[in-house]
């Protein structure tokens, strides 16, 4: 993923603006073969900063553009999450993976995060916040599908545990972004955690990705403690 993120970065930088045809060739070209799971696609941002007014980052580029269509346009800057990890991506230099989002997509509910690279104008990182700050021309990013992320792990399991990914750290109100048993949709899942307790065997851990901490529970079945 960061490998694709960075060709990005630098077909943009070389290039200083890539039209919306050559943006879509260029990703088919170079990464359309490779796999990426959870990765719904590869776009860019691009930062203004109208007078008087708050920096805007907008989606100028995404591909593959049918199920994407719906963030061509969207200015992350009026989503608190994604601007919060564009500016922590912008002001260290480096790659910053957002807090989850809980949207609905064709009328499905799932959890999605965005993986957002800085831009320079030179093509390097400066070398303080300010300057960086000063110099964004905007972002390369990705949106990531938790859900299809992390659904090859669920068969891995093969029924011998489950497990849930929280936002943040350990808070009950940290919205639920996966559940390897339940749908999001479910109203039940936000609530479903009296089976868990009941576990033989339950652990708990806080994982940092990028700037952005998740909690992950793991909880056996009945199928492992029966075997």
């Amino acid at each position: 993923l960061l490998p694709a993120l960075r060709g990005i970065r630098g077909r943009e930088v070389a290039t200083q603006a890539l039209s919306s045809t050559e943006f879509r060739d260029w990703v088919a070209a170079r990464v359309g073969d490779q796999e990426f799971p959870g990765i719904s696609g590869f776009g860019l941002v691009q930062r203004f900063q109208p007078p008087g007014a708050p920096a805007q980052y907008v989606v100028t580029s995404i591909e593959p553009l049918n199920p994407n269509r719906s963030t061509l346009g969207v200015d992350w800057a009026t989503h608190p999450v994604a601007r919060a990890a564009a500016e922590r991506a912008m002001q260290s230099g480096r790659p910053a993976l957002s807090a989850g989002m809980v949207v609905e997509r064709e009328g499905e509910k799932r959890a999605e995060a965005l993986y957002f690279l800085p831009i320079y104008d030179s093509g390097k990182v400066p070398p303080t916040a300010q300057q960086r700050e000063q110099n964004l021309w905007g972002l390369s990013f990705a949106p990531v599908v938790l859900g299809d992320l992390l659904a090859h792990t669920v068969g891995l399991a093969r029924g011998q545990v489950d497990f849930q990914l929280f936002d943040g750290l350990e808070n009950a109100a940290n919205p639920l972004l996966f559940d390897s048993v339940l749908s999001l949709a479910d109203p039940v899942a936000q609530k479903d955690m009296e089976r868990r307790p009941q576990a033989l065997f339950s652990t708990e851990r806080s994982i940092l990705v990028s700037g952005q901490f998740f909690r992950l529970q793991v909880h056996t079945t009945g199928d492992f403690e029966h075997a």
